[in-house]
This record gives structure tokens, C-alpha cells and sequence, in this order.
């Protein structure tokens, strides 16, 4: 058996940034505005060091606008924060304690950074197979912390039932309701797990100019402040190896 792979820094804070940016939208528009908004890293920067250091000189505001990310009023506080807890340790407690992550986004995060997390991410297809079984959910997230651990234990025990690690059945869940409303065609459906082309997400962090995609700093106000890449940066050593650490790996 292949043991799993082991993560970068830079990919598991990429990662983090990916899933406060994908609540309540489609991985394609999550993705495409993760690597837009870490093209402005510099080279061997990850993710937070960029994100700490376009906050710090005020810059931040302008690298989400840009990046077209929207809610910037939640990221401008969300982000900050984020970057100074250390991914690779941090626990749900300490990421639902940063303002706009909830407990769904935080679970998120952990489930699929850690396989072995016994975790649920109640988005909306988790609650619709739940609901299937007979279960009586909401048509959204709980706030109620109570009534989302009740459904936790709920969507737990079923993957204890049917043999699987909450990670997997997650998964199958969510491979199986995509499909569904694909054959329904339901406009404006919302998905959340990364796709099987993540590895391409390769060149996150300093994007060039000439990448084929219009490069997000071009008209950057202060191109000599030294918090990010300015136009026309090459791809760092680091941002050439970073991909999205999610469902496919």
C-alpha cells in the first residue's frame, strides 16, 4: 500500500485559503480565484507569509479586489488571522475561532488535509443524503453548534456502519449527488470538493505574466513596496511544486 503523501507547508496554507474561498461556492470559481490571488507571492513565499505581508502594508484589500474573490469585508478580517495559525497543527476550535469560518469550513479544511480525522463537512449534499436515510436536516448549514454535532455523530455512525473512514464516505457522497444534479441540470448548483485536475493547480504562488492567464498585478499601485511579485515575476521554486492538497490527491 502507497503510503500517503506528505504536504508542504505551501500547499496545506493554499489549501486553507481554498477553503474559506469555496464556502458557499463552486470549486471551479474557488480554485481559479485561489491561484489568482497567490499570484502575487513572492518567489519562496507560501501562502501565508504573502497574505501576512500584503496585510501588513495594507495591500491586502487590493489583492482580493483584483482578484475578483468578493465578501471582502469577511476576508479582510478572515485572512489576517488565518495566516498566523500553523496548518499543519491548528484544531477546529482554533480555526471556528477566526471570524467568517464556521464550523462546516473548519471541518472542511482538517477532514481533507488529515485522512484519519473523524470529521463532517455538513454542506448541502452531506445534508441531502442525510436526509435521504429518513434523517430531519435543514436545507443548510446549522448554526445551532448543538444541532451540527447532532448531525455529525449521525453522518459518523453511517460511515462506521458502512465500514468506511468519514473521509471516503464524504467523498462517495459527494460524487454521487454532483452526478444527480448533473443529470438534472439544476442551474446555479454550488460544489465544494476539489476536482480530479487539482495537481494542474501547480503555479499558485507568483504566477507569470505570460502563463497564458492575464496576469492579476498589472496596474499594482505600489509595484516597488516589496510585498509581492509585481508584474511580469517568473514562477518561484516553491509555486512551481504547489497544488491544492484535496479529495484526489
Amino acid at each position: 500500500m502507497t503510503p500517503p503523501r506528505t504536504h508542504s507547508l505551501s500547499e496545506l496554507e493554499a489549501m486553507a485559503v481554498y477553503s474559506v474561498l469555496v464556502a458557499g461556492k463552486s470549486a471551479e470559481f474557488a480554485e481559479a480565484k485561489t491561484r489568482t490571488l497567490l499570484a502575487g507571492a513572492l518567489e519562496g513565499e507560501t501562502p501565508f507569509e504573502f497574505i501576512r505581508k500584503a496585510a501588513g502594508c495594507d495591500m491586502l484589500a487590493w489583492h482580493l479586489k483584483v482578484s475578483r474573490t468578493g465578501s471582502y469585508g469577511r476576508l479582510l478580517k478572515c485572512f489576517p488571522a488565518l495566516a498566523k495559525l500553523d496548518v499543519r497543527t491548528c484544531t477546529v476550535a482554533d480555526l471556528e475561532a477566526i471570524h467568517g469560518i464556521g464550523p462546516k469550513t473548519a471541518r472542511f479544511f482538517i477532514l481533507w488535509t488529515r485522512p484519519n480525522e473523524r470529521l463532517a463537512a455538513l454542506d448541502r449534499h452531506v445534508l441531502h443524503y442525510l436526509s435521504d436515510l429518513g434523517h430531519d436536516v435543514p436545507k443548510s448549514t446549522p448554526s445551532s453548534r448543538k444541532r451540527y454535532t447532532a448531525l455529525e455523530a449521525i453522518f459518523l455512525a453511517k460511515a462506521d456502519e458502512l465500514g468506511k473512514s468519514p473521509r471516503d464516505l464524504d467523498l462517495e457522497v459527494w460524487e454521487s449527488y454532483r452526478a444527480e444534479n448533473l443529470r438534472m441540470r439544476k442551474p446555479n448548483s454550488r460544489w465544494e470538493r476539489p476536482h480530479d485536475h487539482l495537481p494542474d493547480a501547480g503555479n499558485m504562488v507568483g504566477a507569470s505574466c505570460d502563463d497564458g492567464r492575464a496576469n492579476p498585478l498589472h496596474g499594482h499601485p505600489h509595484q516597488d513596496c516589496g510585498c509581492c511579485s509585481g508584474c511580469g515575476s517568473r514562477v518561484g521554486h516553491a509555486g512551481s511544486d504547489l497544488r491544492l492538497v484535496g479529495v484526489r490527491p
